[in-house]
């Protein structure tokens, strides 16, 4: 246990400051769950988290796959203070830059689309947490495996957003204060975190060419096109849930959604902390037992998905007619297995072994299945959430199958058997 700990000990750490990162945001939600349920009603606060799904697909494209190929580029630059210059500039820059076209998008799609004013300083205000997360260089302190300074930071701001919503959210009639104060518990948290970066690791902002701003956008268009992939899949249930069933309904998926993050976001932290080791640490024997060790925790957390389902349901609700919902969390629990091993072979085999374009084609054919299915659904008007959930499922485990066909056929076979 000493020796793999002393072998894997920034690893390890890192794991656990991110674990923290995660943890706080994902639980953070689940607490104030049973305190904006009871003072907004599920129809109100089911229009927040669809409001918050539509925001999260322009937060991924104001990423715009930087949480991947900003993170390698830094670790691949560790020893050159020019290029970690340019880096971290360009790439702030241009993610400042997707914000504002971002905003241009959803005020024009409001105006078109005839929504109501109300509603519509809604959605900008929940676009917002795209300009705080664009000043947040989480992906330059993975980059460097240094997360503790990055993880006291958003601990304390998302902390203090939550306190903002308690302290003001009083009534029905304060839910649009619920967007801003969770911008602005985020955008502290991020000044904060750029500060830390140029005073202690003596990272600069600095003027940067237009040819940074496109290589910058060169090296994340795949990554873009696989997040947005991603979460077409992963809030696809959410929109079509609020768009078909109702806002009531958004509030019992989200719950059981939130339920199995918490968890899955432990295993996701493991991909992002040994991702830059895996790209430095090439290995096929030490990949594979990573793969492995993460999927096996996956196993684990199901098992106690399954068991104790109700008593967790219960504890954060505090109500017993949302008991119900144990059955979306076992079908997503399938998720939670499929997902993990699919991610592990997506980031250490095909992306450190330069296989990009193969990546971002698995996630497009599990996209395309994804909407097959849920065309298929509305065809036989047989649309449930847990019908959604099963759709959902399948394409994660077509996914998974079509990356361990890749990995064949490439002879990569080893880093998994």
């Amino acid at each position: 246990m000493i020796k793999v700990y002393l072998e894997y000990k920034t690893q390890i750490n890192n794991f656990l400051y991110l674990s923290i990162v995660y943890g706080v945001n994902i639980f953070l939600p689940l607490a104030l769950f049973p305190f904006l349920l009871h003072t907004l009603g599920k129809d109100l606060y089911g229009k927040i988290i669809f409001a918050q799904t539509i925001a999260n697909y322009f937060l991924v494209f104001t990423n715009f796959g930087f949480n991947i190929s900003s993170t390698k580029s830094i670790s691949l630059n560790k020893d050159s203070k020019e290029n970690i210059n340019i880096i971290f500039s360009s790439t702030i820059y241009t993610k400042l830059i997707l914000f504002f076209v971002s905003l241009l998008i959803i005020i024009l799609f409001c105006i078109i689309l005839g929504i109501n004013q109300d509603d519509m300083v809604l959605y900008i205000a929940s676009l917002l947490i795209c300009f705080s997360d664009a000043l947040l260089p989480i992906w330059f302190f993975q980059g460097i495996e240094k997360m503790k300074y990055i993880t006291i930071v958003n601990v304390l701001s998302r902390i203090l957003g939550a306190i903002f919503i308690i302290l003001i959210v009083r009534n029905e009639y304060d839910y649009i204060f619920i967007p801003f104060l969770y911008f602005i518990g985020n955008l502290v948290g991020s000044i904060i975190s750029l500060y830390i970066a140029i005073k202690k690791e003596n990272v600069r902002l600095i003027f940067v060419e237009n040819k940074n701003i496109i290589e910058r956008i060169k090296e994340g268009y795949v990554f873009l096109f696989s997040d947005f992939s991603s979460i077409l899949k992963d809030k696809g249930n959410i929109t079509i849930i609020g768009m078909l069933l109702g806002m009531s309904y958004v509030v019992y998926y989200d719950l059981a959604e939130k339920i199995i993050w918490a968890f899955r976001s432990v295993l996701y932290n493991m991909n992002i902390v040994f991702f830059p080791y895996i790209v430095k640490n090439n290995i096929k024997e030490k990949v594979k037992k990573i793969i492995w060790a993460i999927f096996l925790c996956s196993c684990f957390f199901y098992v106690i998905l399954y068991l104790f389902s109700d008593t967790i349901i219960y504890f954060i609700s505090r109500d017993e007619n949302m008991l119900f919902i144990n059955s979306f969390i076992h079908l997503m629990g399938v998720y939670l297995l499929l997902a993990t091993f699919s991610s592990c072979i997506g980031q250490f085999i095909l992306i450190v072994n330069n296989l990009e374009k193969l990546y971002l084609k698995s996630l497009l054919i599990t996209s395309i299945s994804y909407f097959c299915l849920i065309f298929f659904l509305y065809l036989m008007k047989i649309f449930s959430i847990e019908s959604l959930i099963i759709a959902y499922n399948s394409s994660i485990l077509i996914e998974l199958i079509y990356r361990v066909y890749v990995c064949k056929k490439k002879h990569l076979i080893g880093y998994i058997i």
